[in-house]
């Protein structure tokens, strides 16, 4: 069985079957923690494209432009809550000041009425005094 060599994504050579590593090209590679996880001490990783996936990296731009986009949909959900909440408040007081103007006419209505009957009523006081001779105007 002949054994076939292949370079991972980090270029280093790997022979099928075995566990034996081979160098890829020069350069800067990551060191690892004690946990396997990379230390790049400090340095930037740039160039990294647009999430796809659950744990996929992402840049700055697209944590600012993510809070930016939710910041505007919350603030259209709560102004879209004060405005709906003003619209049934202005309905409230529209129906309060429609049944007080009704009140306050039927107060009016009855007060007039009552005062043209104590007119009336005075008017007849008058007139009959004014018919015994008692009153002369």
């Amino acid at each position: 069985m002949s054994r076939v060599k292949t370079i991972d994504k980090f270029g280093r050579g790997v022979e099928s079957g075995s566990r034996s590593l081979l160098r890829g090209p020069p350069g800067v590679g990551f060191k690892h923690t004690r946990n396997g996880h990379f230390d790049i001490e400090g340095k930037l990783l740039t160039n990294v494209g647009e999430p796809k996936n659950d744990s996929d990296a992402v840049t700055k731009k697209y944590v600012v432009g993510e809070v930016h986009r939710l910041r505007t949909q919350i603030a259209a959900i709560i102004n879209k809550d004060i405005i709906d909440h003003f619209k049934k408040d202005m309905k409230n007081l529209e129906a309060k000041s429609n049944m007080l103007e009704s009140k306050i006419k039927k107060e009016i209505y009855e007060r007039m009425a009552d005062f043209e009957s104590r007119i009336s009523q005075l008017e007849k006081k008058v007139s009959e005094l004014m018919a015994a001779n008692k009153v002369r105007i």
